[in-house]
């Protein structure tokens, strides 16, 4: 089963706070912003190329690794950092 992995994307200014998640036994990752809302990727700073950065997420087995993914196809404005609840 695959674990449950929490990615908080955090702007610097104004702060906007947007997740990225995978619950457990789930395949796919999902971007939500703070009030609950189901968004695409650009809301938690990843622009560009958002497939591929799907494409690499689908490689993630460990918070890390989505992590390290996060920050490379993420923008410097925001700060990413694993969440647990």
């Amino acid at each position: 089963m695959t674990p449950t992995i929490r990615i908080r994307a955090t702007e610097k200014s104004p702060h906007n706070v947007a997740y990225i998640y995978r619950r457990a036994g789930h395949t796919t990752f999902q971007c939500k912003l703070a009030n609950g809302i189901l968004c695409s990727y650009s809301y938690a700073g990843i622009y560009g190329d958002e497939a591929a950065f799907d494409f690499a997420l689908d490689d993630c087995t460990t918070a890390e690794d989505a992590l390290i993914a996060c920050e490379r196809f993420g923008s410097p404005r925001f700060v990413y950092e694993v969440f647990s609840a």
